[in-house]
């Protein structure tokens, strides 16, 4: 058997190698990794940028992100193992899956039966089966003939007339099993046709993780890092003009990559252009680039945020940095799910214009760039172009699917 098909339990932390609180890149980029034959879908809302995202690994666990915000995070926080009419047996499509708890074994092909609330009851001690709730909301109607037993950070679904064999797993945060968003994804999974509920709760990330980060144009940006993160202080402040490659490195670590190369973003105009050049510092795993002068202590001039939305070219090329930026008056927050044309009416032309004009339609002031046209995108198809709009001290990137970039300098 795989090791990866071996998964560990952990109530309110992990399943196998999947552990609450990480990124959607994370994953996503630890799967890849790995090398395995078996595909990995991730399904999404192609109309909403801000849906949530489920993952469907190798072993049958639906990992899902859910909706968030704003600020919008990508971060896991719900993990469902569906289990199959008999998960010792395997068959085409997935491997036998053996689940691990406390040293020893739920599931596998050691365990002489099936999953069932008694054995539950037998390893976790007692506890009291979730009733049927129903209401007039179709998000918190639950399926007549399911059960759940909780525990802190683990669900378990049984099915009443089949001898309550249990049919799936969930992972979830502890004092989050009762929530309601929690059961509407559930039964969505399940193959439930609720609404998906929004995940109003505040939730932080793993250790590391930004918590939300404040754009401020022709200035910089705040990072704000959930509690107990190993990068710098928080809030953590980025300056343009002043803050340097040592800063940097000091406070954020050292980039994953080091890149030089001009982006054709930023050479929108002539003006931009100009004085581009450096050595762009990539930190995927935090959703930003940094733009240095090529001597060591260069000041960073640029700073690119990134949004990674499904189903653009961009995609799980950064992670997603949980962005917002409040507008000239401050009476307005535009984020990810903004439009070209919310931040054409927020903010003046760039001055490459020389102008202050804002309003009007956004059309006649943005570029169109292809995606598709990259050479690291050969043969993909399916991906709209993109629009480019300079405005003050920025440049934008997004489409009808959102915002997949701010450019600030």
């Amino acid at each position: 058997m795989s090791r990866h098909d071996v998964l560990t339990l952990i109530p309110g932390t992990a399943l196998g190698s999947y552990t609450l609180g990480v990124t959607l890149w994370h994953v996503l980029e630890t799967l890849r990794a790995r090398g395995d034959e078996r595909a990995v879908s991730v399904r999404w809302d192609r109309e909403d940028p801000k849906s949530p995202v489920i993952v469907d690994a190798p072993e049958g666990v639906s990992l899902v992100f859910p909706q968030t915000g704003p600020p919008y995070h990508q971060l896991l926080h719900l993990m469902v193992l569906q289990l199959g009419p008999d998960d010792r047996e395997k068959n085409s499509s997935r491997r036998a899956t053996e689940v691990v708890y406390d040293g020893g074994t739920l599931i596998g092909s050691d365990v002489p039966s099936r999953l069932t609330r008694g054995t539950i009851t037998q390893r976790f001690g007692p506890s009291f089966a979730r009733r049927e709730q129903r209401s007039s909301s179709a998000a918190s109607r639950m399926t007549a003939h399911e059960g759940q037993v909780t525990y802190p950070g683990v669900i378990f679904s049984t099915k009443a007339e089949e001898e309550d064999v249990v049919r799936s797993i969930a992972v979830v945060a502890r004092g989050k099993e009762e929530e309601l968003f929690v059961r509407t994804y559930m039964e969505r999974l399940s193959g439930g046709k609720g609404p998906w509920e929004v995940w109003k709760s505040p939730e932080k990330g793993v250790e590391g993780s930004i918590a939300y980060c404040e754009i401020h144009p022709g200035k910089g940006i705040t990072l704000h890092f959930s509690a107990g993160a190993n990068h710098a202080e928080s809030p953590y402040d980025v300056v343009l003009g002043n803050t340097t490659s040592q800063d940097l490195l000091a406070d954020l670590g050292p980039p994953a990559r080091r890149y030089w190369k001009d982006d054709p973003r930023f050479t929108a105009d002539e003006a931009s252009a100009s004085g581009s050049q450096g050595c762009w510092w990539n930190y995927f795993e935090l959703g930003l680039d940094f733009l240095v002068g090529e001597a060591s202590e260069g000041t960073v001039s640029k700073i690119m945020v990134h949004s990674n939305i499904p189903g653009t070219a961009a995609f799980q090329r950064h992670a997603r940095c949980p962005w917002t930026i409040r507008t000239t008056e401050g009476t307005r927050e535009l984020t990810l799910g903004s439009t070209i044309q919310d931040f054409a009416d927020a903010f003046p032309l760039g001055d490459a214009r020389r102008s202050s004009v804002r309003g009007g339609t956004a059309e006649g002031r943005t570029v169109r760039i292809d995606r598709l046209d990259e050479p690291q995108m050969a043969g993909i198809k399916g991906i709209e172009p993109s629009q480019l709009l300079d405005v003050e001290n920025m440049v934008v990137e997004g489409g009808s699917t959102g915002i997949t970039s701010v450019l600030l300098f």
